[in-house]
């Protein structure tokens, strides 16, 4: 008898213990690029060295910008290649030794053997600096093209989301990093605009915002207790409805914006703040990995207590007999 509930026990067990991997990885969604050569047409005829940085939405990076690993290597004309190792990228940024730069470029397998053409007619706001700007590369093939983010004061710019990355992460993080920094550009027509655009939903966006860890419990400032969830949450049209925490909103808190990348072809925008934010990992991007789900553990618990109770039992019967 003892070996039976044994045996029973450590299926149970092998059962949870795969059911929490599960869980966890599928929680972990990174960006994956198999490896291959790219190439770029350098719009600048003084380059010496062109370079190709090349990094991942949930936060890897190759190499440090323009450092010896990232030199390309010029081959006919203006045309330059690179060979890019398989990992856990899906961005690159093509620059030269002048310091002039291209747009975040969304880079997949689709794109291994083609090349980048960059229009340097066409700047984009510069996502790691509202003050300065790229220009807008895109892909021969037509397959990705410059990266979808949101500026400090909501403008909507480039074009392609990573496969890794939503809309409704984007606009989350775009009210978590600007809420109490820079209030006026985040209000609800701002919101109501990129989430049109990133083709989400309040809803959606307010989820995201639930699952971050701190900020459900963060008040708008020492002055200001109310809750930036409960702010949000007024912003995104959602106070009469959705949301677990109290709804002491105050809709007139300010709100600010978020991070990702940046362009000056804008959707809707407002005010005039140039806070601008390391998006690349963004976060957004994004996109976005979200870890730290504590629900398998728990279950995993509960098993356990149970199966050692289980155990207890059959013991003090066999005793007994």
């Amino acid at each position: 008898m003892a070996k039976k509930i044994l045996s029973v026990l450590i299926a149970v067990l092998m059962v949870a213990s795969m059911a929490t991997v599960a869980i966890t990885t599928a929680s972990a969604a990174e960006p994956s690029f198999s490896g291959g050569t790219v190439y770029w047409e350098c719009p600048w005829d003084v380059a010496k060295i062109a370079y190709c940085h090349v990094y991942g939405s949930a936060g890897a990076e190759l190499n440090a910008w323009q450092t010896k690993g990232e030199k390309m290597t010029k081959g006919d004309g203006n045309t330059w290649s690179y060979e890019i190792p398989a990992g856990p990228y899906d961005q690159v940024i093509f620059s030269i030794d002048t310091g002039a730069q291209t747009f975040d470029l969304v880079m997949t397998d689709d794109n291994i053997g083609d090349t980048a053409i960059t229009d340097t007619n066409t700047m984009i706001e510069n996502p790691m600096d509202s003050n300065k700007t790229a220009a807008k590369t895109t892909w021969k093939s037509g397959k990705n093209g410059p990266h979808l983010g949101i500026t400090s004061i909501g403008n909507l710019v480039g074009e392609t989301l990573c496969p890794t990355e939503s809309g409704a992460t984007m606009v989350a993080n775009y009210i978590k990093n600007y809420l109490t920094v820079n209030p006026d550009s985040v209000t609800e027509e701002v919101l109501a605009g990129l989430i049109e655009a990133t083709g989400t939903t309040a809803e959606a966006v307010y989820a995201e915002l639930e699952a971050m860890e701190e900020f459900p419990t963060l008040p708008m400032s020492e002055e200001d207790p109310t809750l930036q969830i409960d702010v949000a949450r007024q912003l995104l049209g959602l106070d009469s409805g959705s949301g677990d925490n109290n709804s002491s909103n105050s809709g007139d808190n300010n709100n600010s914006g978020d991070n990702n990348n940046s362009g000056n072809n804008s959707s809707t925008g407002s005010t005039s703040s140039n806070r601008s934010n390391t998006s690349k990992t963004s976060t957004t991007s994004s996109g976005t990995t979200t870890t730290g789900d504590s629900t398998p553990f728990v279950v995993l618990a509960i098993v356990l207590v149970a199966a050692l109770g289980v155990a207890v039992v059959a013991a003090k019967k066999k005793v007994a007999e």
